[in-house]
Protein backbone atom coordinates (compact mmCIF):
# COMPACT_ATOMS: atom_id res chain seq x y z
CA UNK A 1 0.00 0.00 0.00
CA UNK A 2 0.93 3.41 -0.74
CA UNK A 3 1.12 6.49 1.83
CA UNK A 4 -1.73 8.28 -0.42
CA UNK A 5 -4.44 6.07 0.93
CA UNK A 6 -3.38 6.04 4.67
CA UNK A 7 -3.22 9.41 4.40
CA UNK A 8 -6.82 10.31 2.50
CA UNK A 9 -8.29 7.97 5.48
CA UNK A 10 -6.85 10.74 8.01
CA UNK A 11 -5.23 13.85 7.65
CA UNK A 12 -1.31 14.47 8.21
CA UNK A 13 -1.55 15.83 11.52
CA UNK A 14 -3.05 12.27 13.07
CA UNK A 15 0.35 10.58 11.96
CA UNK A 16 2.63 9.87 14.83
CA UNK A 17 5.76 12.22 14.39
CA UNK A 18 7.87 8.78 14.94
CA UNK A 19 6.10 7.92 11.86
CA UNK A 20 6.81 10.98 9.93
CA UNK A 21 10.50 11.09 11.02
CA UNK A 22 10.94 8.23 9.39
CA UNK A 23 9.21 8.98 6.50
CA UNK A 24 11.36 11.83 5.91
CA UNK A 25 14.03 10.17 6.74
CA UNK A 26 13.72 7.71 3.90
CA UNK A 27 13.13 10.16 1.36
CA UNK A 28 16.00 12.26 2.40
CA UNK A 29 18.43 8.89 2.08
CA UNK A 30 17.18 7.99 -0.93
CA UNK A 31 17.38 11.62 -2.94
CA UNK A 32 20.90 11.57 -1.17
CA UNK A 33 21.61 8.22 -2.77
CA UNK A 34 20.69 9.04 -6.28
CA UNK A 35 22.45 12.20 -6.31
CA UNK A 36 25.75 9.83 -6.17
CA UNK A 37 24.49 9.31 -9.40
CA UNK A 38 23.61 12.30 -10.87
CA UNK A 39 19.50 11.30 -10.47
CA UNK A 40 16.80 12.94 -9.54
CA UNK A 41 13.29 11.39 -8.66
CA UNK A 42 11.68 14.17 -9.94
CA UNK A 43 7.83 12.38 -8.80
CA UNK A 44 7.86 12.53 -4.88
CA UNK A 45 4.40 12.22 -3.79
CA UNK A 46 2.55 9.74 -1.78
CA UNK A 47 0.94 7.58 -3.85
CA UNK A 48 4.83 6.86 -4.53
CA UNK A 49 6.37 6.01 -0.83
CA UNK A 50 5.24 2.25 -0.54
CA UNK A 51 4.33 1.51 3.04
CA UNK A 52 4.69 -2.28 4.25
CA UNK A 53 1.74 -3.71 5.71
CA UNK A 54 3.18 -3.64 9.31
CA UNK A 55 4.13 -0.48 8.39
CA UNK A 56 7.30 -0.57 9.22
CA UNK A 57 9.79 0.44 6.16
CA UNK A 58 8.36 3.07 3.66
CA UNK A 59 10.26 2.58 0.36
CA UNK A 60 10.48 5.53 -1.87
CA UNK A 61 8.87 4.03 -5.92
CA UNK A 62 7.70 4.82 -9.05
CA UNK A 63 11.21 5.83 -10.51
CA UNK A 64 10.65 5.95 -14.29
CA UNK A 65 10.37 9.82 -14.53
CA UNK A 66 13.66 9.55 -12.85
CA UNK A 67 16.54 12.65 -14.56
CA UNK A 68 19.51 12.60 -14.68
CA UNK A 69 21.06 16.05 -13.77
CA UNK A 70 23.58 17.67 -16.13
CA UNK A 71 27.32 18.18 -14.35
Amino acid sequence: MTLHPLMKEGDVKDFEAEVMNKIDLIVEEAKVYVKNFNTLHTDIQPGNILWDSAGNNPTLIDWGQAKKEKN
